[in-house]
């Protein structure tokens, strides 16, 4: 809650020097006829609206920072429509500046509210959890593989595929070398599992309509979760090749040794 409020706070302020920039930057191409400083005022509004972009993604803003920051620059409109030295001109690039941040927290809005459900196959009855289930493969892993193509954000959807390749080689791994299978247990019996169910929970929040902030809070939370879990998912990997590694750095220095005795020179 805290952090959102801060991220709200930045991107407010980051987007409304945007704006000023912006105005500040068209007048003085247009009325002033300095082409070069006014390029160079629109560079420095770009960053700033970049900058807040990239946060105001990452952190999932709500809309309503746009809407603040159309507000603000609506009534700088209409302060410069009624004071001196502002021209018409002024207002009119002010108004379009802050009508172009109504439409985009519009469209924001917009996109949040009707992001595409998760849609039951025919025939089944989804589970209480209201995430349909996947009829072919009803393992650990085709739930991964099923909830990981139904997921909306980018960056999440690629984060669990990461784990779904990961998981798929170590459970092949295992079936390939029974005398090693033992290694992957802990992974199939805990980690495993515990990965559908905080995907099957993220798909549960993400796809109400209307939100709460703790539900906000809760996405975030398994966002950054999964993170963690890439980490775990490829530790397990690294052990089960460990003996391999060994047995590979065992040879080397093996027939390291033998080139020795025999008087060549070894490159290390």
């Amino acid at each position: 809650m805290f952090k959102k409020f801060i991220a709200s706070a930045v991107v407010f302020f980051l987007w409304c020097a945007t704006g000023f920039f912006a105005i500040i930057g068209i007048s003085t191409i247009f009325q002033d006829l300095e082409i070069g400083t006014g390029v160079v005022i629109l560079i420095l509004g770009a960053i700033h609206g970049v900058l807040g972009w990239v946060l105001y993604t990452k952190r999932h803003l709500d809309p309503s920072v746009c809407w603040a920051v159309s507000g603000v620059l609506a009534l700088l409109s209409l302060i410069m429509l009624s004071g001196y030295p502002w021209t018409a001109f002024d207002f009119v690039v002010a108004l379009a500046v802050a009508l172009a941040f109504g439409a985009y927290g519009f469209v924001s809005y917009r996109k949040k509210r009707h992001a595409p459900p998760v849609q039951p196959i025919a025939g089944q009855m989804p589970n209480p959890m209201h995430v349909p289930t996947a009829p072919v493969d009803a393992s650990d892993l085709g739930r991964i593989t099923f909830l990981a193509g139904h997921i909306a954000d980018h960056n999440v959807r690629g984060q669990v595929a990461h784990l779904q390749r990961t998981a798929r080689q170590i459970l092949d791994f295992a079936a390939a070398n029974p005398a090693e299978a033992h290694k992957a247990t802990l992974f199939k019996e805990h980690y495993l599992p515990k990965t559908v169910e905080l995907l099957e929970k993220y798909n549960h929040f993400a796809q109400k309509e209307v939100k709460t902030i703790a539900m906000y809070e809760a996405i975030d939370k398994i966002c950054a979760y999964i993170v963690n879990m890439r980490q775990i998912y490829e530790h397990c990997l690294d052990s089960l090749y460990s003996d391999m590694v060994a047995d590979i750095n065992m040879d080397i220095d093996v027939l390291d040794q033998l080139m020795s005795l025999e008087g060549m020179d070894v490159e290390s």
